[in-house]
């Protein structure tokens, strides 16, 4: 995966519910919802886990709908695999 991992996460990151301690959403200033999600799964008979990401929402300022999504080993992977998809459609929608 792209992307400098000792720079902050730049969206507000925070737990999906609270009882679920490996989902999380993201917030970016001026969109209302989260603009991505970030989950971990085992699948059936695997011994590693692994970090569902998808990016998704409606950015009203640029008139564009964000549909991505992928599978990360680590849940800094996928953070920041949401953040990189995020900011690179506001970058090329601009």
């Amino acid at each position: 995966m792209t992307g400098d991992k000792t720079k902050p996460l730049r969206l507000k990151w925070s737990r999906t519910w609270p009882d679920k301690s490996e989902d999380f959403v993201c917030h970016a200033d001026g969109v209302d919802g989260p603009v991505g999600r970030i989950y971990s799964s085992t699948k059936p008979g695997a011994v590693t886990k692994h970090w569902h990401w998808a990016v998704n929402g409606y950015l009203p300022d640029l008139n564009v709908h964000l549909s991505n999504r992928g599978v990360a080993d680590t849940k800094d992977e996928a953070a920041r695999a949401v953040e990189a998809a995020y900011f690179r459609v506001r970058r090329n929608s601009a």
